[in-house]
């Protein structure tokens, strides 16, 4: 994936770097944005932290030298849950469980874990096959942290958290595909009305995750609750594919957001010193479509909420 820049006046990019804390020590959120061998940070809030590391090999895998780099961060050795063959000890059979084994030092992969420190719940990758053989080369993962981490992102595509305002009401319309390739494998070019005069130009290169990042920095920026909800179809053979809206809470929201599923539509909302709402939809393949709109919430949205709460 190359590096997405802002079209606007001319060409500039926009690259956060880690800024240490009053005691000079680096988060671990921190230290990840300030790496060269990490290529975008995403902090979906203070717990949740997606990662796209360079990839330079072949293979377009992770490179060894990001693998060293999250060992290095880990005071105890990395682990993985996963599944393993054991001897049960009555029949004397294998069979699969559950269990904690030292992490091998080759792939970043589900069920990752530094022990007080983080864990990695979801990667995000492809599957390659052959003639004689299935791969899955793991190329970007969300990392769940123990402890707060300071609010920290690392794209080209938005400025500096303390340039983040309320943006104007209006759609954020994508245009086409670009050559650019982006962290979902395609760029695209946005008309973005809604952030005109944030960015100066309505040409923007600019991914759905880019909006999540732009709406999580602006409610930590305002002390705004944030809620998600997303689209979960449900098959019918009497009706076919029916839309089915759930509120989800963020590591879901975030992994649903980056990953480029088919009929995917989403709402953010914040709530307090700024109420607005984003709709982001995605049908067949069409281009996708977006509005933003100030002083309303999630009232006009049919959803389940999570856990029993109000709808707004």
């Amino acid at each position: 994936m190359l590096l997405r820049t802002l079209v606007l006046l001319g060409t500039f990019s926009v690259t956060l770097t880690a800024v240490a804390d009053a005691a000079g020590e680096k988060s671990l959120r921190e230290t990840l944005a300030a790496s060269s061998n990490v290529r975008q940070v995403y902090a979906a809030d203070d717990r949740s932290t997606l990662v796209i590391p360079n990839h330079t090999n072949v293979q377009g895998e992770i490179t060894p030298e990001f693998v060293k780099e999250l060992q290095a961060l880990c005071p105890t050795p990395l682990q993985v849950n996963k599944h393993s063959k054991v001897q049960d000890p009555i029949t004397g059979k294998m069979v699969e469980r559950m269990g904690i084994v030292p992490f091998d030092g080759k792939e970043i992969t589900e069920g990752l874990s530094c022990k007080g420190e983080f864990s990695v719940p979801l990667v995000f990758g492809e599957t390659r096959s052959s003639q004689t053989m299935s791969a899955f080369f793991v190329k970007s993962f969300i990392i769940q942290h123990e402890r707060p981490q300071p609010p920290v992102y690392k794209t080209v595509a938005l400025p500096e958290p303390s340039k983040i305002i309320v943006p104007e009401e209006g759609p954020v319309t994508f245009l086409k595909d670009t050559p650019i390739e982006s962290s979902i494998g395609r760029g695209i070019v946005a008309a973005v009305d809604g952030l005109a005069s944030l960015f100066g130009s309505k040409e923007v290169y600019f991914d759905d995750i880019d909006l999540f990042q732009y709406l999580a920095a602006l409610a930590k920026k305002t002390g705004a609750a944030q809620r998600f909800v997303i689209n979960q179809p449900i098959y019918t053979q009497q009706l076919g594919w029916q839309d089915h809206f759930e509120e989800v809470d963020t590591p879901k929201a975030m992994a649903y957001v980056f990953a480029n599923q088919d009929r995917k539509k989403w709402f953010v909302s914040l709530n307090g010193p700024v109420k607005m709402v984003a709709t982001m939809k995605h049908e067949g393949k069409g281009k996708p479509k977006s509005y933003i709109a100030l002083d309303r919430g999630l009232e006009d949205i049919d959803f389940v909420p999570l856990g029993g709460r109000p709808k707004d």
